[in-house]
């Protein structure tokens, strides 16, 4: 899924041969090239050396910073949020890191535990975390056991502005202190300050971190990270405030004009054209915008909205990130057709049995039902259930269609099969897409461009009325 980053890294260090050649550099001298120029990346870290945003970077000889203090590498774990700066190689899959810093979201103590929720939720101070079944809970603990317990959390923040938990620590008796990070939504009063419902009260004896950081900049907008005590729910005394914007560049991770920057979040205050050429959305304090030229991958234009998690990788400008290519986090699966089998947890579509939990969203008129029709965009779990993200009405010139969107894992001369159901595919012209959006001449020239492989071939979308009968109309997804 890197090679058009690749492919656009190259590119720029061509572009910087070039120009030194024109210099009277080391072009055509048999001199060393210059270095790949700094990239950035700010997302859930997998230990691997560091793996963030799809690409594995090497960590040998990488500054890890923790807790404001210099750390080692044996102390970064999966499910950390981290950014990293680094150096990423041709292939665009692997990298060097020459700086990792650790951000954790929430540290205080658990007030309240909700294991009937569907996923379980946990309350720290009047601050609701969702876990999920992707969070790492360090040393197998478990949210029944987290009552009164001092955590660590770290996260991302989903649509909603809830924290969505991707690694849970215990901490007791580490003595360190409480702290919480977000951007401010009430400017300082000269007393205190706001963070959603957090109201922060500034300690006389408060310091403040890097150089620079103040009270006067306690301003709309800004990310600061708070430490002190929680004194109740969703009241904090802070001994230190940092300035995150001051702190990253501190730190050297702060990406400077016209980097090449990864983020990974959820997306909020989604807005595009009608086509979907063009567009834009949030990713915590940064502004995503994307055109025509942008590519998506793991899935479609279409699935783009709110609340979805997606990695973007791109060119920063100030808080203004201009998307190069946009991946979802994991394959957006869609399967639209008729609902059966409902219960409150589960309903089947299309032979697949679909979970349904307190994180899906549902906006289908009447509800879900035994025999209504509805288009649904599911993932797969680490254990392989299927999980609805979104249920929503089928909408559109193919509202009245059955439709498929999953990876290849069998085809034959005239048959794929998706979802262990094998789907004949109709010959004729103009019914089979590249990515591009032009036509694939014939079904044999389609076929010829899938890889079909039981673990997960060429991510396909197909549609039929019904599909049983064949499919219609095809494409292949980047």
């Amino acid at each position: 899924m890197k090679t058009t980053r690749a492919g656009l890294l190259l590119a720029s260090i061509a572009g910087a041969v070039a120009l030194s050649g024109c210099g009277g550099g080391t072009e055509g001298t048999g001199g060393v090239p210059p270095p790949a120029p700094a990239s950035y990346s700010i997302g859930v870290m997998t230990v691997g050396s560091v793996v963030v945003n799809g690409v594995r970077y090497d960590d040998t000889n990488a500054t890890v910073i923790i807790d404001d203090a210099i750390a080692v590498r044996s102390q970064l774990r999966d499910g950390m949020v981290v950014k990293v700066r680094g150096r990423i190689n041709d292939d665009g899959v692997t990298g060097t890191a020459e700086r990792v810093e650790v951000e954790n979201e929430l540290r205080g103590t658990v007030t309240a535990t909700n294991t009937s929720a569907n996923p379980p939720t946990f309350t720290v101070n009047g601050i609701l975390v969702q876990t999920d079944d992707a969070t790492v809970f360090a040393n197998g603990v478990t949210i029944g056991a987290l009552l009164n317990a001092k955590v660590e959390v770290h996260g991302l923040r989903d649509a909603a502005g809830v924290l969505r938990a991707t690694r849970v620590e215990v901490q007791n008796g580490t003595g360190l202190p409480d702290e919480f990070k977000g951007a401010i939504t009430t400017p300082f009063n000269g007393t205190t300050f706001g963070i959603g419902a957090v109201a922060v009260t500034v300690s006389a004896q408060a310091t403040f971190t890097p150089a620079g950081c103040s009270a006067a900049g306690l301003t709309v907008g800004r990310v600061v990270e708070v430490h002190g005590n929680f004194t109740g729910a969703n009241q904090f005394n802070a001994t230190q405030i940092d300035c995150e914007d001051l702190e990253d560049e501190s730190n050297g991770v702060k990406p400077p004009a016209g980097a090449r920057t990864e983020f990974e979040g959820f997306i909020t205050a989604f807005s595009a054209d009608v086509n979907l050429t063009t567009g834009s959305f949030t990713l915590g304090s940064v502004t995503v915008t994307f055109d025509a030229a942008t590519q998506v991958r793991n899935g479609s234009r279409e699935d783009l909205g709110n609340g979805v998690r997606v990695e973007v990788d791109g060119t920063l400008n100030g808080a203004t990130l201009m998307a190069r290519e946009i991946s979802f986090k994991s394959d957006r699966i869609i399967l639209q057709g008729q609902a059966s089998g409902v219960t409150a947890t589960q309903f089947v579509v299309l032979g697949q049995t679909i979970v349904r939990n307190d994180l899906t969203q549902v906006s289908v008129s009447g509800g879900i039902a035994n025999g209504t029709r509805v288009q649904v965009r599911a993932r797969f779990t680490s254990a392989g259930a299927l999980v609805a993200e979104e249920v929503r009405d089928p909408s559109g010139g193919n509202a009245n269609r059955e439709i498929v969107q999953a990876r290849v894992t069998a085809k034959t001369a005239t048959t794929i099969t998706l979802l262990g159901n094998t789907y004949t595919l109709l010959e004729g012209a103009n019914r089979y897409e590249r990515p591009d959006g032009t036509f694939f001449p014939s079904r044999a020239d389609f076929l010829a461009a899938i890889t079909a492989s039981p673990a997960g071939g060429t991510l396909v979308k197909v549609r039929g009325t019904p599909l049983s009968t064949g499919v219609e109309e095809g494409e292949i997804e980047l």
